[in-house]
């Protein structure tokens, strides 16, 4: 049960491709409190295991068994260790796995191409393995640094994509992805492994590997889809609602202003009778005036869902001190519906707004133009910024914490934007946030 074997030793060996190959993934993860400690305590429960599992038989199932009990104790391990839902921890432990299985079978391969181990047949699932029959430096430089060139590639292509939120895939898909993969990456491989002839030539020895090599790239780009599609879908069901909410925000907020500019025709004519009858101060008539001329500086432009934005934002930006300067030809925005004009312009000024708040009072500026050049309508909207921004898909990254109910500003605005085939470019340059929309109207009335 416990004799001395080459894959007795490997198991420990495995582990720690393993746990590595996982690290690509969970680095970037949200860490629980002594994180440290308790990395470090749960990596030794799983050598341990790893040195007390028995090596009952050299069969697919028990090998097939052995392998993923260990790759479930790691997973148990990061559950230990990191702050995240258990959902994303597997996400990142099977991108891990499966890394591995790459780099694994990479290194057969490239024995098996350079004929060192034309005897030894299983790999870390047989009874052989060439780290340990053949303890050459050579053999040693090989393993090394192709383990090193898998690992390094795959983090390059693939850290980015790992979900920074929850993974959104739903639990019946991930199940059957995390069969699918466990099946490429432990059983399918002893399965094959143990059924191969003792003479098998090199070349079909060599395919096989190919073979398994290619279903964990494919098992790969399966899993980071899955969770890219996910995503997306939720963002357009999170950017439709928002655009239904919006719908009903408009019809509220323009007929808000229609009777803030009645009530403020109203107010006037009657300041002016009692200014005529002399029955209040001059003074106090100046200052009522000017207080009125706040509510009554509603914008006149040929769009009237524009007219309620700008209305809107303009007694925002006079109570928080902000200074905005426009400049706009309205008229340019007509193949637009009213509701997408509200949407994209209500989004713009709020993201725009927001920004400002954090500077010094003389600081606070934005600046908004929608003008034609050419064939083109270009709106540009520029506003200050404090601290740094991220990236993230050519998108800025929420400073909010509640990253899940937050930034979606700008992808509601991007929605908008695609909608009517038109080009979305943002620049940052000397704490100034430039936003520029492309449109060609002519493509929207054919």
């Amino acid at each position: 049960m416990y004799e001395i074997s080459q894959l007795f030793f490997y198991r420990p060996m495995f582990m720690l491709e393993l746990l590595i190959a996982e690290l690509l993934f969970i680095v970037g993860l949200r860490f629980e409190k002594g994180a440290w400690w308790k990395t470090l305590i749960g990596c030794a429960v799983c050598f341990l295991i790893a040195f007390a599992i028995p090596v009952v038989a050299f069969t697919s199932l028990y090998a097939s068994v052995m392998f993923a009990g260990m790759f479930l104790v790691t997973v148990v391990m990061w559950k230990f260790v990191l702050h995240e839902p258990l959902k994303k921890i597997i996400f990142a432990t099977i991108a891990g796995y499966t890394v591995q299985h790459i780099a694994h079978e990479f290194y057969e391969l490239i024995i098996v191409v350079l004929g060192f181990n034309e005897s030894a047949i299983g790999g870390l699932y047989g009874s052989e393995n060439m780290i340990f029959n053949d303890p050459s430096a050579l053999t040693y430089l090989i393993y090394f640094q192709i383990y090193l060139c898998v690992y390094f590639l795959f983090y390059t292509l693939l850290h980015n994509k790992m979900p920074r939120s929850e993974v959104k895939i739903n639990g019946l898909t991930m199940s059957v992805c995390i069969v699918f993969i466990v099946l490429i990456d432990i059983v399918f491989g002893s399965i094959v492994i143990y059924s191969l002839p003792e003479d098998i030539d090199a070349l079909s020895l060599s395919l096989l590997h190919i073979y398994n090599i290619s279903c964990c790239v494919v098992a790969l780009i399966l899993l980071f889809e899955l969770s890219r599609r996910g995503k997306a879908e939720h963002d357009l069901s999170v950017v439709e609602q928002l655009r239904h909410r919006e719908k009903e925000q408009y019809r509220i907020s323009k007929e808000n202003i229609d009777l803030i500019n009645i009530k403020c025709h109203d107010l006037k004519h009657y300041i002016r009778n009692i200014s005529h009858n002399q029955r209040i101060d001059r003074a106090e008539l100046n200052e009522l005036e000017n207080l009125v001329e706040i509510y009554d500086s509603a914008y006149m432009t040929e769009n009237v869902a524009l007219n309620v934005v700008l209305s809107e934002k303009s007694l925002i930006c006079k109570r928080l001190k902000i200074k905005l300067s426009c400049i706009v030809d309205a008229v340019q925005l007509s193949f637009m519906s009213e509701t997408d004009v509200y949407t994209l312009f209500g989004n713009i000024f709020d993201n725009a707004i927001e920004a400002v708040c954090h500077l010094k009072e003389s600081e606070r500026s934005i600046g908004f133009s929608v003008k034609s050049v050419g064939e083109f309508v270009v709106v540009n909207i520029y506003n200050g910024y404090a601290g740094e921004l991220k990236f993230n898909e050519s998108l800025p990254v929420t400073t909010k914490r509640d990253k899940t109910h937050h930034g979606y500003g700008l992808k509601s605005i991007r929605y908008v934007v695609e909608k009517y085939g038109g080009e979305m470019r943002i620049k940052t340059k000397d704490q100034i946030f430039d936003l520029n929309l492309l449109f060609i109207p002519k493509i929207q009335s054919k």
